[in-house]
Parts: C-alpha cells; sequence; structure tokens
C-alpha cells in the first residue's frame, strides 16, 4: 500500500545523488512518505498521547492531508474537540434532512474516481442561524457517512447541486462561503473530488465569481457549472434511476429518498 510507484521512492543513498535544485524540489512537497510508514507514525503517535482513535479514522485523517504525517498529527490533536466528527441521526437532523435540501445517494457513483454522491438542491433552505449550523451539520454527517472504508475514502465524493428556484435571499454569499469551507475540509476531513452545479442562473455566476477568488486552486478548478444535461458526462450511466426527480428524465422521489436515507442510518445507530 504505497502513495507513490515504488520507483519515486527514493533511499537515503539515491537522494544524496540528485542535484541540489531536485532535492530542494522535494523537500518542498512537503512531508510525505508511503502509506504505511505515515500509517505506522500516527498510531505510534495516539498511542503515546493516549488518543483513542479508531484505525479507521487515522486513515482517513491522513489520506486527507496526502499522508503528510505533520499535517496529520496536527488534525488528529484537534479531532478531540471536533462537534462535527461523531454526529448522529438526532431528531433535529432528521428534521433537516426531511426538508429534501441534500441528501446522500448511495448507489450512484463518478465515472472519475469512481465518488460517492451528494444531491443537494439549495432552493430548499430556509434561512436562520439555527437552520445554517443545522446544515453544515447535515453536510458533515453525510461526508462522515461516505469516508467509512478506506476505499470510500480512497474514492472520495462528489456533489451534485441543483440551483433551479435559488435566489441570494434563500442562499446568499454568507451562506455559500461556509458551505464551501465544509466541501473544503474545514470541519471533517472528506476529500470531495468534483462539485457539479447544475443550471445555474446569470445571478449565481456573478456570486459565484465574487467567491471564487477567496477559494484555493486546487478546490475552485474543482468546481463545475454545467447544464443538467451535462451530468452523463460525471456520472456512472444509469443515474437517472437513482437521481431525484428534479431532472429531465429522473424520477425517484425526494422526500421518500430521504425518509429511507434517515430511517436506514437511525437503525444502523440503535
Amino acid at each position: 500500500m504505497m502513495l507513490f510507484k515504488q520507483d519515486s521512492t527514493l533511499s537515503s543513498s539515491a537522494f544524496s545523488l540528485l542535484s541540489s535544485s531536485s532535492r530542494s524540489l522535494m523537500s518542498d512537497m512537503g512531508n510525505w512518505e508511503d502509506e504505511d510508514t505515515c500509517l505506522d507514525k500516527l498510531k505510534a503517535f495516539c498511542s503515546e498521547n493516549r488518543y483513542h482513535i479508531s484505525s479507521e479514522l487515522i486513515f482517513r485523517i491522513a489520506i486527507f492531508h496526502d499522508f503528510d504525517c505533520e499535517d496529520a498529527k496536527a488534525s488528529i490533536e484537534k479531532s478531540a474537540d471536533n462537534k462535527y466528527l461523531h454526529l448522529r441521526m438526532h431528531e433535529e437532523l432528521a428534521e433537516q434532512f426531511a426538508s429534501s435540501l441534500l441528501l446522500a445517494l448511495p448507489k450512484l457513483r463518478t465515472r472519475k474516481h469512481n465518488s460517492r454522491v451528494i444531491y443537494m438542491r439549495p432552493s430548499q433552505y430556509q434561512p436562520s442561524p439555527e437552520n445554517e449550523e443545522l446544515m453544515i451539520k447535515s453536510i458533515c454527517y453525510t461526508l462522515n457517512d461516505c469516508s467509512k472504508s478506506e476505499a470510500d475514502c480512497r474514492d472520495g465524493v462528489a456533489m451534485v447541486i441543483n440551483m433551479n428556484g435559488w435566489s441570494t435571499e434563500n442562499f446568499g454569499p454568507g451562506v455559500w462561503n461556509r458551505f464551501l469551507q465544509a466541501l473544503q475540509g474545514k470541519f471533517v476531513p472528506t476529500k470531495v473530488k468534483a462539485v457539479l452545479i447544475t443550471d445555474a442562473p446569470k445571478d449565481f455566476v456573478t456570486v459565484w465569481r465574487v467567491l471564487k477568488k477567496s477559494l484555493p486552486f486546487s478546490f475552485s478548478r474543482i468546481v463545475y457549472l454545467i447544464k443538467e444535461a451535462k451530468l452523463g458526462g460525471y456520472l456512472t450511466e444509469g443515474y437517472e434511476e437513482y437521481m431525484p426527480s428534479d431532472f429531465c428524465g429522473t424520477w425517484r422521489d425526494a422526500k421518500e429518498l430521504c425518509e429511507d436515507y434517515v430511517d436506514q442510518k437511525a437503525y444502523n445507530e440503535q
């Protein structure tokens, strides 16, 4: 289990033969190392500091930080106090999912990366400080749910955002900013591999141009503003069968999908 190909893992003697400029460039890449070595160091770090963290969470944190041990250690230190990392399907959260603002589509994947898909319709959001926090919790809950296995952590997550019916009154720039922070991993360590914003009105394009300036290029480059008809180029064949009936050719009832998801998660957590 290696992050880099075998021939890119250099011994100290081979490293010394590189030119000074090459050594400097590789040093600037960060504290990279093979996966097993990084994971062993992180497990030892947790044991030494009495951090009671599962192997699954250690792996999730490590891969989110590209197996940079120092960054992963800093994240582990913060994880004990991270209220978003161990959410459960309590009554308020279940009610938030019932609004059909957000739902996971467990059987749907992307063509590239094989990422799990989360669907969102901002027009369903009712603005209030309480609902904004519940929205963030529902996003984090879903990201956590999509990051339970090693394969899921490697494949990452894709977000499909349906902009039909959106307005700045119900989902303004401030809410967008916090939402995008969640997708960047500011609250929980899940790699989002693609954000597909469909049928964005002209008003949103203006908002997006402002938001984009504050985003790192590594994230803004995975955000795509597309027409609904282009979804098939990003999602696996037959995606219409699993999507809510908000698009042409899709037929699943959004409320039913949300109810099924909430019931399943509440049952699993008993």
